[in-house]
């Protein structure tokens, strides 16, 4: 299969008056053509900074110490700001979390659209408006040719969200990144983006990044999952790998904190005792570590990566039956 990224010990930190917050850790992954990737952790587990390393939107007193992001063969750690801004909104795009931070409420939506298809392209103004109407038509706009004219607050959340996601296709990007799409929304109007942006992948053959919380999203929208945790990655692995055979304690306790239908029984929700490390100078060690029930000493060392299978791998010492079981147990 065909690598549209490859990323390889990437390290993103921040320097701030306290130190260095070292929000990504040395972190690698591949993203293939026409597949989905879900990067699921919690708040703070440097998803949506790797995100915003790929797209070059580190700012100061952030910056990329380490590593290399190779889209296409080319290294977008070497560039400067003027090259990554013939990459960036065209051959990889990003759709932001809050569509009203990402629109200009004083624009009409249109007006947004067609500057951005113009930025990207040789179109005229007029032809650039007709692309608008077809994209706000391909997305699920009703009434492109009235609602093109509309402002932002004159949409609901899920219609502004359609509408970043018009803009961010407008160019037909090889890469999608997806940060967070879906969290503002109810839950229809949720399933409805989720299956807009599994539809475009597969119609458009780009590939898609997925950042969130919610593996309940990651199942039923992604080819494979990347389980974050304290600016390094867990686990990797195909979607059935994940959900019926994890390995490492950190995704087994995710898992056991997913609302099962099957579980109506009053059976309770297991959470995860404790709060994520600080990214302030942490320890060389598992990050998980304190957290841990089935933590042991070589823990406090830093665990390479251990195959399970040619698609699943993971960072940590318990791999088998003792993770296994306690995700059993519960």
């Amino acid at each position: 299969m065909e690598k549209i990224i490859q990323i390889e010990n990437l390290k993103t930190s921040f320097f701030t008056e306290a130190g260095e917050v070292q929000a990504v850790r040395g972190i690698s992954f591949d993203v293939y053509k026409n597949e989905i990737v879900g990067i699921v952790g919690e708040s703070g587990s440097g998803k949506s900074i790797a995100s915003k390393s790929i797209m070059g939107l580190i700012k100061d007193p952030g910056k990329i110490v380490d590593g290399t992001i190779m889209f296409l063969g080319q290294d977008l750690t070497k560039l400067n700001e003027k090259q990554m801004l013939k990459i960036r909104g065209n051959e990889i795009a990003m759709v932001f979390q809050d569509p009203m931070t990402a629109l200009n409420p004083l624009i009409k939506i249109g007006n947004q659209m067609s500057e951005v298809i113009i930025r990207h392209s040789k179109l005229t103004k007029k032809e650039a408006r007709n692309k608008a109407i077809e994209l706000l038509k391909l997305v699920g706009i009703p009434s492109p040719e009235k609602r093109i004219d509309s402002y932002p607050h004159e949409f609901s959340g899920g219609m502004r969200q359609r509408v970043c996601i018009a803009m961010a296709i407008s160019s037909s990007p090889k890469l999608l990144i997806a940060d967070e799409p879906t969290t503002a929304l109810d839950v229809t109007i949720q399933a409805q983006i989720l299956r807009l942006i599994k539809k475009l992948n597969s119609d458009n053959e780009n590939s898609t990044i997925l950042i969130t919380h919610d593996l309940g999203i990651v199942y039923n929208v992604c080819d494979r999952v990347i389980v974050m945790y304290g600016g390094m990655i867990m686990e990797i692995g195909s979607v059935k790998e994940i959900f019926e055979n994890p390995k490492h304690p950190y995704t087994i306790g995710l898992l056991r904190s997913i609302p099962k239908m099957k579980n109506s029984k009053g059976d309770r929700l297991i959470p995860i005792e404790g709060n994520t490390p600080s990214l302030l100078m942490p320890k060389n060690g598992c990050p998980f570590y304190d957290r841990c029930d089935l933590r042991v000493e070589k823990c406090k060392l830093r665990q390479d990566f251990i195959e399970i299978s040619s698609t699943h791998k993971v960072a940590c010492n318990l791999i088998s039956r003792e993770a296994n079981n306690e995700l059993n147990r519960g």
